[in-house]
């Protein structure tokens, strides 16, 4: 059973997503997906899979569609009073968002931090402290550091998903708050910790990324991503249902699908929040290997806990405290005394301890 609601704009800051997650999940065995409205060609797909309302086909391209979907009807019939009284809280309050710019974003040849601070909204520390960083057209970034260093609330920076605190990034050198939202968006594809797949077949799920994809264009995702052969293994290849949240797929095939659907949309910019994290070794460094060389490589900013993603990494970036403490390539951090080095020695050690238990 699904239930849609319509996020506006206004309201899309993460913390806010947080608390309607929270709100959700608060009522039980509820799956919750968001999905941003974006262009016609969206609608379409979402109407071809029964997840158009009424209330959406009016909505805007920045607006965002909260699916929440339950097989406990009980459940189900309190979860719309639930969000209806959290979004008229919201509205009741004055969340002091900046207001979206009107410039048009054609391309992102830069992207800047400058002596960047963060924090959340209400919070008495800063998440990031002067943050000097640099990011040109199809450059591949690495971002590493202890749990709770920051490194996720720094790649959220990039879409503007919270609202800013002392500065602003730069995009060609102008602050980021003077593009439209979406045009900015557009530019990104995201994939994240926590993947978004929905109870339908893998065609559906990929089918979000580029509505209009032929098969060809489908099938050369997959390959990029290394997840074309386990489909072809699959009685039902792209019919395979693959079940709430994606159940009836590994960690690691969970994970292939949802970058091949973000490879579909052919965004300038590719975000991956420890993306790789569930497949081996050899098919990290094989997707890693297809993302350098499609023929327009996506400028390329991963989050990881395991070096190896990011060995070729045009630049590296160890974040502590929300602070940069180290930068340089792989190469040059593996020769230099610090953080890195140390993970990276610990990570070989660990390789090869697995090494000789298969052998």
């Amino acid at each position: 059973m699904l239930h849609t609601v319509i996020l506006k704009n206004n309201y899309q800051d993460s913390i806010n997503l947080m608390l309607l997650t929270n709100t959700i999940n608060d009522l039980g065995d509820v799956e919750m997906s968001q999905i941003m409205m974006g262009t016609d060609a969206n609608k379409d797909i979402l109407n071809n899979t029964g997840l158009l309302s009424e209330e959406a086909e009016g909505a805007s391209p920045n607006d965002m569609m909260i699916v929440v979907d339950s097989q406990n009807e009980q459940i189900m019939d309190q979860v719309m009073p639930a969000i209806d009284s959290f979004l008229a809280d919201l509205s009741a309050k004055d969340q002091g968002k900046e207001t979206p710019g009107e410039a048009d974003l054609q391309a992102i040849n830069t992207i800047r931090f400058e002596a960047y601070h963060f924090q959340y909204p209400q919070a008495a520390r800063y998440v990031l402290e002067g943050l000097d960083l640099t990011i040109t057209r199809g450059e591949v970034l690495g971002i590493v550091g202890k749990t709770g260093s920051g490194k996720t609330t720094l790649l959220r920076q990039f879409g503007h998903r919270y609202p800013y605190s002392d500065q602003v990034p730069l995009i060609n050198e102008q602050p980021l708050t003077a593009y439209q939202t979406t045009a900015v968006r557009n530019h990104f594809a995201e994939v994240p910790q926590e993947h978004t797949l929905f109870s339908r077949t893998i065609r559906e799920n990929l089918l979000f990324g580029q509505p209009d994809a032929s098969e060809e264009v489908l099938w050369e995702a997959l390959e990029a991503a290394c997840f074309s052969e386990d489909i072809k293994r699959m009685p039902e290849g792209l019919e395979t249902v693959v079940g709430e949240k994606g159940v009836s797929l590994s960690g690691g095939q969970k994970q292939r699908l949802s970058l091949a659907r973000a490879f579909l949309r052919n965004s300038e910019v590719l975000l991956l929040d420890d993306a790789l994290s569930a497949v081996d070794a050899k098919t990290e460094q094989a997707i890693i290997t297809n993302l350098k060389t499609m023929k327009q490589a996506p400028t390329s900013i991963i989050v990881t806990h395991r070096l190896s993603a990011i060995t070729e990494a045009d630049q590296i970036i160890v974040l502590e405290d929300g602070r940069i403490t180290q930068r340089g390539t792989h190469q040059e951090l593996i020769e230099t005394p610090g953080w890195y080095q140390e993970q990276y020695y610990h990570q070989q050690l660990k390789e090869d301890d697995t090494s000789v238990l298969n052998d």
